[in-house]
């Protein structure tokens, strides 16, 4: 079997690295999985043993499956450490088999599982035991009780006992992360983003009881200016607006998103903008994770009323904003920056 070569980070590290990650981008995660594994079963083919090993996320933050076409073991040395993780994300009618008939049970509900229990690991930093453990994990304790239950609800019934109870396909799996994506809302607020940057000393944060005494004011450019007060994106005042120019590096790493989110919302704390544009010129490949990152920023802005643009995105990068139904009803995206202050006056 030959196999193209992927470069990137397993999900179980990168998991285990980087715990405050959103429910909302797990539903995203776990929908563009089920897509791929979809388009595996409409082959007549079944995974079997999909785990967070088996994925591996590249440097544009797109998740990719590994280990298509390898045998499943499904009789694990006690020994083996690694074995018996992978193992844990396997379905209950094979993983209770004896190996030879473990085959023969082997449905595509079985990857199903596979994937939820993959987004019940990325949530929580454990494999599930029983399709109810997501009522009993504080992790959505953020959300609001309808989009708390319907996680639950969603995410309970691929990892039913009963392969006959979970969802009928991959494709409807991923319908219903896709729903599960829109509806959920996000977590962290940029407060507490931006009091995580202060105290990494990524910029000074001036507090709001500073600003209403007067004692801390932005500094105001009449020209643009760089301000190399940014180590993840170049930053510009333009006529009375702020510009955030981002570029691969901003965005191409888990850790570097980390400090990207982290100085974007410290920014926003310093100097309450009022008008905001987001510069994609630089950026060649866009993930969900920065995806996740802007719909924040758009949700946080709103009590603000700043007014946010994004501008000079690749064709591929806007077209996904257009299959996600971002463009035009989530974020206004103009061609340049120069179009977009246009907007702005």
């Amino acid at each position: 079997l030959a196999t193209t070569y992927v470069e990137g980070d397993l999900l179980s590290d990168l998991a285990r690295q980087y715990t405050a990650i959103e429910p909302k981008q797990v539903a995203l995660l776990v929908g563009k999985l089920a897509l791929a594994i979809s388009h595996m079963h409409g082959a007549g083919l079944v995974h079997g043993h999909l785990s967070p090993d088996s994925i591996v996320v590249e440097k544009g933050g797109e998740p990719v499956i590994t280990d298509l076409g390898l045998a499943p073991e499904f009789r694990c040395r006690q020994d083996d450490e690694s074995a018996a993780f992978r193992r844990a994300f396997i379905a209950p009618e094979i993983r209770e088999s004896e190996s030879e008939s473990a085959i023969e049970k082997l449905v595509p509900q079985s990857d199903i599982y596979s994937l939820a229990a993959i987004g019940f690991f990325v949530l929580t930093g454990r494999a599930p035991v029983a399709a109810g453990d997501l009522y009993h994990d504080g992790v959505l304790d953020g959300l609001d009780e309808d989009a708390g239950g319907e996680f639950k609800q969603c995410f309970s019934k691929a990892l039913a006992a009963n392969p006959a109870q979970r969802y009928g396909s991959a494709r409807e799996l991923a319908a219903a992360m896709d729903h599960l994506y829109r509806a959920t809302p996000l977590v962290y607020s940029v407060a507490a983003v931006a009091d995580t940057a202060a105290s990494n000393n990524v910029t000074a944060k001036a507090t709001v009881a500073d600003k209403q005494a007067g004692t801390v004011k932005p500094p105001v450019s009449e020209n643009a200016s760089a301000q190399p007060r940014f180590k993840q994106f170049d930053f510009q005042e333009i006529d009375g607006s702020h510009v955030v120019h981002l570029h691969d590096e901003s965005v191409l790493s888990m850790e570097s998103l980390v400090q990207t989110k982290r100085e974007i919302f410290a920014m926003v704390e310093q100097y309450d903008p009022k008008r905001l544009i987001v510069n994609f010129a630089s950026v060649r490949f866009c993930s969900s994770e920065t995806i996740g990152i802007l719909i924040q920023l758009k949700t946080e802005l709103k009590p603000r009323d700043t007014l946010l643009y994004l501008c000079g995105m690749r064709d591929s990068i806007r077209e996904v904003f257009r299959v996600l139904n971002l463009d035009g009803s989530v974020f206004e995206i103009r061609g340049t920056v120069s179009n977009a202050l246009k907007s702005l006056e």
